[in-house]
């Protein structure tokens, strides 16, 4: 627990680092060209899984920057992205991590599966833990991708077009 423990502040510390060295020598984020810019938010919606992304944001920001079609787009790959990469993590730590008998997590998902990818996808947090689990518990990449598309899918739709519309 302690390894995880430093694994994580020593992720932390190292993207806040490299953020701030970033503000202080101006780059412009979601400001920069399009191309750049939907790069770097496609970028950030992937690290979702892994870092405290405001991605409803991000996903606004694409909307404006690269019109409604391509923002959904683009914001689908980041969020499905995102959740395969919680996925991947959950498959990487599953052999080292037993799961007890008991384990709630394990058996919902056990029940429920996919659905729980598709449910959970837009809720913050509770979405990327769901991923990680998903990949512990031996569900398959296929299914695990497919739910996560529909999952997404709404948000965003939803968040580009509200991106798009006040441009």
């Amino acid at each position: 627990m302690r390894r995880l423990a430093a694994l994580g502040a020593g992720l932390l510390a190292v993207f806040l680092t490299s953020y701030l060295v970033a503000e202080a020598v101006g780059v412009p984020w979601l400001s920069s060209p399009p191309p750049l810019s939907a790069t770097v938010a496609v970028g950030l919606l992937v690290g979702d899984a892994l870092l405290p992304v405001p991605a409803s944001i991000v996903m606004v920001a694409l909307g404006g920057i690269v019109g409604f079609s391509p923002a959904v787009g683009l914001a689908l790959a980041g969020r499905v992205g995102g959740t395969m990469l919680g996925f991947a993590v959950g498959r990487l730590v599953s052999p080292t991590t037993p799961w007890p008998r008991e384990n709630r997590a394990a058996a919902l998902l056990q029940r429920w599966g996919p659905l729980a990818v598709l449910v959970t996808r837009p809720v913050p947090l509770v979405g990327e833990t769901v991923a990680v689990l998903a990949g512990a518990s031996g569900m398959g990449w296929t299914r695990c991708a497919l739910a996560a598309t529909a999952g997404a899918l709404p948000e965003a739709v939803l968040y580009s077009w509200a991106g798009a519309s006040v441009k």
